[in-house]
């Protein structure tokens, strides 16, 4: 989440409570038609192009959703990962998130959703890839997440469940081809 509640200043992308990826500017939001539920890892794209007022969702590479809002994104802040501004949590597992200042087009996020950047790429300015901690070790000393950019947008952890062993907020992750 960014911004906050007034139409179109809040960003909001996730999973609303009937398991529908939305792409929301508060009040102004992109909702996909089909409920996801299962268990499986997905990658999701969000790409708003300002330039043609474009707002697109794409899910494992391919196109699910996508309109042209009204009036364009206004919201500005700081950006929450997992947690909306009124307190609720996301309930899932996240392996990365990247964040660029150009519009992504299907073939470039599907050239790079399997494979980890090293945060040198043209138009990236904030990468996490979560691989602070050690898969089901000690990671309680672990409280910022590291922008991998150079641009220093480093995050702090914040209700982070970092604890000792396999619970941990770091566990193993095994990349799975879409």
């Amino acid at each position: 989440f960014q911004g906050d509640n007034s139409l179109n200043q809040g960003l909001h992308i996730g999973f609303r409570w009937n398991n529908k990826f939305t792409f929301a500017f508060y009040g102004n939001d992109l909702n996909v038609n089909d409920s996801y539920s299962d268990q499986s890892w997905h990658h999701w794209a969000c790409v708003y192009d300002q330039n043609n007022n474009t707002r697109t969702i794409y899910r494992d590479g391919v196109k699910v959703e996508e309109d042209y809002p009204d009036v364009s994104y206004s919201g500005t802040g700081d950006l929450f990962v997992g947690k909306l501004l009124t307190g609720g949590y996301f309930n899932g597992e996240l392996d990365e998130v990247r964040i660029w200042n150009t519009s992504r087009t299907s073939a470039q996020i599907q050239a790079q959703m399997n494979q980890e950047l090293t945060g040198v790429q043209e138009g990236l300015t904030a990468y996490y890839n979560f691989n602070e901690g050690t898969p089901c070790g000690d990671n309680n000393s672990i409280t910022e997440l590291t922008d991998l950019t150079g641009f220093n947008n480093n995050g702090t952890l914040n209700g982070f469940s970092s604890s000792n062993g396999c619970t941990s907020n770091f566990v193993p992750y095994t990349p799975t081809a879409y």
